[in-house]
C-alpha cells in the first residue's frame, strides 16, 4: 500500500493478530497469517484498463463495462515490513467472456500491437471496512510489483466462448 492507516486498531483485528504471528515466527505461523487475512483480499480483471479490450472482451452478462470479479484468490505468502497493511503475494482466477472469434486472435501479437498486456487489468484490493481513518485510502492497485496473465482453460457457454485466466 502506498498509503498506509495510522494504526492497527484502524483495521479488523486480524491485522494486528496475524503481524504478532509473523512478527514471532513468520516462516512457522505463514499458514495461519495467510488464513486470517485471505478473506481481506480481492481480485478484479478490469478490461477497459486493456487499450482497444472491446476487440477481446465482452461485457458479463451484457454488461456494458466488463468487469470480472475473481473467482478463486489463493494467497500465497504475507509480508509485513510495511505495516500495518502487509504486501501480499496471490494468485486469481477469473472467468471472462470474450468475442466470438477469440480463439483466432494471436494474443502475443494483439498485446503488442495495441501496447497493452492482460495483466493491465488485474486489480488486486485489500477488502477492508471503511471507517474514518481508512474512508479516504485506495485499497487497490496499489503497488503491484510484478504481475502476469494468460489464458488457461477455455469454459464452454452458451453465450459464447469464455476464458479462465490465472494471474500470478
Amino acid at each position: 500500500m502506498a498509503e498506509q492507516p495510522g494504526d492497527f486498531k484502524d483495521l479488523p483485528e486480524e491485522f494486528q493478530k496475524a503481524y504478532s504471528l509473523w512478527r514471532k515466527n513468520q516462516k512457522k505461523n505463514m499458514g495461519e497469517i495467510i488464513k486470517l487475512l485471505t478473506p481481506y483480499v480481492g481480485a478484479a480483471f478490469v478490461a477497459p484498463a486493456l487499450n482497444d479490450w472491446e476487440e477481446l472482451f465482452t461485457g458479463p452478462r451484457n454488461e456494458e463495462v466488463p468487469e470480472y470479479p475473481a473467482v478463486k484468490i489463493h494467497v500465497v505468502g504475507i509480508d509485513f515490513k510495511a505495516k500495518p497493511i502487509p504486501k501480499c503475494r496471490a494468485e486469481a482466477w477469473f472467468e471472462v467472456s470474450v468475442v466470438t472469434d477469440f480463439d483466432n486472435i494471436d494474443l502475443d501479437a494483439w498485446q503488442e500491437e495495441h501496447g497493452a498486456r492482460l495483466y493491465d487489468g488485474v486489480c488486486f484490493s485489500w477488502e477492508i471496512p471503511r471507517n474514518a481513518a481508512t474512508e479516504d485510502l485506495d485499497f487497490t492497485y496499489g503497488d503491484h510489483l510484478g504481475v502476469e496473465a494468460m489464458v488457461v482453460q477455455q469454459i464452454p457457454e452458451s453465450t459464447g466462448a469464455s476464458w479462465r485466466h490465472h494471474t500470478r
